[in-house]
């Protein structure tokens, strides 16, 4: 009880302007449509997430609040920049303690998340090596892909158990290869020396060669083919397994061989990650959080060329999370600075020439003192309905890769971060 006391003054003290949160509005006025009055808006609706200077008091009570029951907490990010990391593992930490969420996915390789679990687990290990099989260099230490495991450690030595996997497409096909292995030991002879018989060599994403890329296109091709009779000897979580591993092969495979935003890679890729995700919340008390690039979370039904994203399907198609997902995006300055090439090394820096969204950087500066959430959804506190829901931002849609749609139909809300800094650079930030 001292705990909610403390967390409900300390939202209060520290929100950057109106308690949106605590507004029951039986009615809402117009949103405002003039350039002066959204921007009012926005600065009245923005809740600081952070108050003093530099390691001082965290307070994502709002953030909380506008999660609320949700089963899925989507966090984007732009990758490459120190900002995202720091802010999503103080995040996570408020929504485990908040008893809010019990299991982690990452956009990382899923061929490692023996590693990442055992790492959470026990401690051995080193989350910032684990992909050093395919990115020379250590990664940089406030990536998500190494905060948010080491955040997970210190919170299991603090008593709460949490599973964490990696759901993108894997480096190393090997483990797929095996789990099909396995799967195919509970067919009838026939069916199983039909799939060990067209099973592709093992290979990396980084070696595999265009004839690899067909042998691939290929398996991926007869497994569909022969679907339901393979499937016809498989309970149905191993059915979606076979075809998740099936995919996984073929992603990987082809990830360094598609040139530009090649649409079936991103399909199959989507629904490969889709199909992680579901074998990850198998009970309804499961509750997820997933840090992946923005793109990813935009819940749009469809999105550019009518792909769906793993947002848009836990959205609107899997029974257990339908209607129950909750995204962010994040805004920034111009001049932020994100570092690229997460595959190659060294990676090189990007500069953004243009701060996103246009309405959020315009009404905050690109350069607030402390980290800001924006819902996109949610009315003010005097009922007036938020603009965000039906403004388009041509900027955020084109670096986002998504269609031209309104900021509040992708996404719950924005965390601006002011002028992002490279993760090459941990000591550029101000976080």
């Amino acid at each position: 009880m001292i705990q909610t006391l403390f967390a409900t003054i300390f939202s209060l003290l520290f929100t950057h302007g109106s308690f949106a949160f605590s507004a029951e509005c039986t009615s809402l006025r117009e949103a405002p449509t003039e350039s002066h009055e959204i921007s009012n808006f926005i600065q009245d609706v923005a809740l600081a997430l952070r108050s003093g200077d530099k390691e001082m008091n965290w307070n994502f009570q709002p953030l909380i609040e506008a999660f609320g029951s949700h089963k899925v907490f989507m966090f984007g990010e732009a990758h490459g920049s120190n900002e995202f990391g720091i802010v999503s593992a103080r995040l996570l930490e408020s929504l485990v303690k908040s008893q809010r969420i019990n299991v982690i996915a990452l956009e990382a390789p899923m061929d490692y998340a023996k590693e990442m679990q055992h790492y959470v687990d026990t401690g051995e290990g080193d989350p910032a090596k684990f992909y050093m099989e395919f990115r020379i260099g250590e990664i940089p230490q406030n990536s998500f892909w190494v905060i948010l495991p080491r955040m997970a450690r210190q919170l299991t030595l603090q008593g709460f158990r949490l599973r964490i996997h990696p759901t993108d497409n894997p480096f190393r096909t090997e483990p797929a290869l095996k789990e099909i292995k396995s799967l195919a030991a509970q067919m009838t002879p026939a069916h199983s020396a039909f799939l060990l018989g067209i099973l592709p060599p093992p290979t990396t994403a980084t070696s595999a060669t265009p004839e690899d890329g067909k042998k691939a296109d290929d398996f991926y091709n007869q497994v569909h083919a022969q679907k339901a009779q393979l499937c016809a000897d498989l309970i149905q979580t191993q059915c979606d397994r076979l075809l998740a591993q099936t995919s996984a092969i073929w992603v990987s495979t082809k990830s360094m061989l598609v040139r530009g935003l090649d649409a079936e890679w991103v399909r199959r890729r989507e629904e490969l990650t889709y199909a992680n995700v579901r074998a990850l919340m198998t009970k309804p008390e499961d509750r997820l959080y997933m840090h992946v690039g923005a793109f990813h979370t935009n819940k749009l039904p469809r999105t550019i060329r009518g792909l769906k994203t793993i947002s848009g399907m836990l959205e609107n198609d899997f029974p257990l999370t339908r209607g129950q997902v909750f995204t962010l995006a994040p805004a920034f300055g111009a001049g932020s600075v994100s570092a690229t090439n997460w595959s190659t090394f060294p990676p090189k820096d990007f500069t953004w020439k243009s701060g996103m969204p246009t309405p959020i950087v315009k009404a905050l500066s690109e350069t607030p003192s402390h980290p800001l959430f924006i819902s996109a959804v949610q009315p003010s506190s005097e009922c007036q309905t938020n603009p965000l829901k039906t403004m388009i931002d041509k900027i955020t849609a084109k670096e986002f890769a998504t269609e031209e749609k309104p900021l509040g139909e992708m996404y719950d809300g924005f965390i601006h971060f002011g002028r992002l800094t490279s993760d090459r650079r941990p000591g550029d930030t101000k976080l």
